[in-house]
């Protein structure tokens, strides 16, 4: 019985600590914070049996209001006006999503959960709608082909895609469909063909899987992330078999007819892919394509 008081006394004590936390500090608290001192306090008083089904309801509702108001809190991070904020500092082009879905837009990888909307959500959409208020441009590479064509009915702006290929010549994730394309150049978008060797050949793809597996690769790692990916990245463009540029022309062939020669641009991704096609190591190499 004694240890039945104790268990309701605590749980009061933590009940009393929460609400006075919250009375005192109304506008630092956070409340699902406070929910989850109150969950944990309805939990402690039902280990005694007077109060016992009372305490476990009360424990229960406590806890599910925390974990509420903690999605609710995640959500607030993703504000409208954080598209003001970061224009504010330069930013003038976003890419609404990358491989990582969002809870407001899906990108083009598998593995989306029940949270994440088939394409934009409304407040997705209003994202948009500022971006193209503040004169800042919408890239929808990376995005799912429902979010893409989202995008483009909630801009009144010609939208982008910034580093992207052709998915008729290489069915991957990242690239776009004829119709993409097609509807892309209607609006008045552009795609830059990216470098990407993964993204535009299936060979590639496939000697880059084979040389990462290596024992040679994995010997190349280092505690610096950054030291890690410049080492492997030298090793893949020196030892992998190389793909040359004239794929790259190839998409840029195709996407020129589908869309229209305006519509399309280069969009090598040099900062973000770790081997390059073959007469394309850098910028300077893009009198190449002309």
């Amino acid at each position: 019985a004694t240890a039945f008081r104790y268990h309701t006394l605590a749980g009061l004590m933590l009940a009393a600590a929460a609400l006075i936390a919250l009375a005192l500090n109304w506008d630092e608290v956070d409340l699902g914070d406070v929910f989850l001192f109150l969950g944990f306090a309805g939990f402690s008083m039902a280990a005694s049996h007077e109060l016992a089904s009372a305490a476990i309801v009360f424990a229960v509702v406590a806890t599910l209001n925390a974990q509420a108001w903690y999605a609710r809190s995640f959500r607030q991070t993703y504000s409208i006006e954080t598209s003001d904020l970061v224009f504010s500092r330069g930013v003038r082009v976003m890419t609404l999503v990358w491989n990582t879905h969002l809870w407001w837009v899906r990108s083009g990888q598998d593995g989306a959960g029940p949270d994440v909307p088939a394409g934009l959500n409304d407040f997705g959409r209003r994202v948009v709608r500022r971006m193209n208020e503040l004169g800042m441009l919408v890239d929808v590479s990376h995005a799912g082909e429902r979010s893409f064509f989202d995008a483009l009915e909630a801009s009144s702006a010609p939208v982008i895609a910034s580093h992207s290929g052709c998915k008729a010549l290489r069915d991957h994730p990242r690239n776009l469909t004829d119709e993409q394309l097609r509807e892309l150049g209607r609006a008045g978008g552009v795609v830059g063909i990216v470098f990407c060797t993964a993204f535009l050949s299936a060979a590639a793809r496939e000697e880059d899987a084979r040389r990462v597996g290596s024992p040679e690769y994995e010997a190349l790692a280092v505690p610096n992330e950054t030291e890690t990916w410049l080492r492997r990245s030298a090793f893949l463009q020196r030892e992998a078999a190389p793909m040359d540029a004239s794929v790259v022309i190839d998409h840029i062939v195709h996407a020129v007819e589908v869309a229209g020669v305006e519509h399309i641009g280069i969009g090598s991704d040099y900062d973000g892919i770790q081997r390059t096609p073959r007469g394309l190591e850098h910028a300077g190499c893009y009198g190449y394509l002309t």
